[in-house]
């Protein structure tokens, strides 16, 4: 998915009425949406990300008020607000650490501990704070649980080759086939955990970033997450190796993991396909072809 294009002076002059005295702008590693920069406003420290659309700032202003209370490490967002150029930016305090991709090669697996911790402390949320989250407008309007898993069976495939739509028909077939199945565990999911959206440091978790893809539902799609992603990330693969070899019981609902990362694996390259991404294109189809294999 392509990065918003955006007015730098656009956003020069939003930052200067709302923080006068900030300094300069630095990049950050960014996400599959937004463009993101660090500064500094007198002695804080702040992000302020760049998107076209502002659903997913207000998704983190949300997770970030309703976990002020837990253990999870969620950036404060200080002010979202719409810029000159139909482009909208949020202002979050910025928390300190590493993401784990900017970790050297095999690094991550020393801190399979720790995100095994927040991944049970973002899926234990009590009943209060789940409740609050379903009742938002945001989290209200999303579809159930076994509808978002079936959502995939319904893409258009049109930016396909006919080649590559004999796999995916056999793939979404195996998706849908488990729909009916699903666990009826209700918890918070994150929806894109890892990588870049978490940041370590001393070997804890110091933060959890963009929560644009958060709803209610089966935690262990975060699990699935990671695992669709190994062969791509270092820093996923490495955990995957964590959960492997320290908490296998953390992968033992394999159906329904494989159901999981296929749908994972077909939003992938549904956007993959939309966006003329060869590269993308090859592998995921790669990876779904393994993961179906083993179903």
């Amino acid at each position: 998915m392509a990065k918003p294009e955006f007015s730098a002076a656009a956003l020069d002059r939003f930052l200067e009425s709302a923080f006068p005295l900030h300094g300069p702008l630095r990049p950050l590693t960014e996400g599959e949406e937004s463009r993101a920069f660090a500064f500094d406003a007198g002695e804080e420290a702040f992000a302020v990300r760049v998107n076209a659309t502002m659903e997913g700032f207000e998704m983190d202003r949300l997770i970030c008020a309703a976990l002020s209370g837990s253990a999870i490490p969620v950036p404060d967002v200080v002010l979202i607000a719409s810029l000159e150029d139909a482009r909208f930016a949020c202002v979050s305090r910025r928390l300190p650490g590493d993401t784990l991709q900017a970790l050297p090669k095999g690094g991550a697996f020393a801190l399979g501990s720790a995100i095994a911790q927040t991944l049970d402390q973002i899926a234990g949320l009590d009943d209060a704070i789940l409740r609050c989250l379903a009742a938002s407008p945001l989290m209200g309007a999303q579809a159930s649980w076994p509808d978002f898993i079936a959502t995939v069976v319904r893409l258009d495939w049109r930016h396909a080759s006919a080649g590559a739509r004999t796999s995916i028909d056999r793939w979404t077939d195996l998706v849908d086939k488990r729909v009916d199945e699903l666990p009826q565990r209700r918890g918070l999911v994150h929806g894109d955990f890892g990588s870049n959206n978490v940041l370590v440091q001393e070997g804890a978790v110091s933060a959890v970033l963009d929560w644009s893809e958060a709803r209610i539902g089966d935690p262990l799609y975060d699990v699935a997450n990671i695992l669709f992603w190994r062969s791509w990330l270092d820093c996923m693969e490495q955990q995957c190796r964590y959960f492997e070899q320290r908490e296998p019981w953390r992968l033992a609902e394999r159906e329904i993991l494989t159901c999981y990362q296929l749908r994972i694996g077909l939003e992938t390259l549904h956007e993959a396909f939309a966006d003329d991404d060869a590269r993308l294109i090859d592998w995921a189809m790669q990876r779904c072809s393994e993961i179906a294999a083993r179903a």
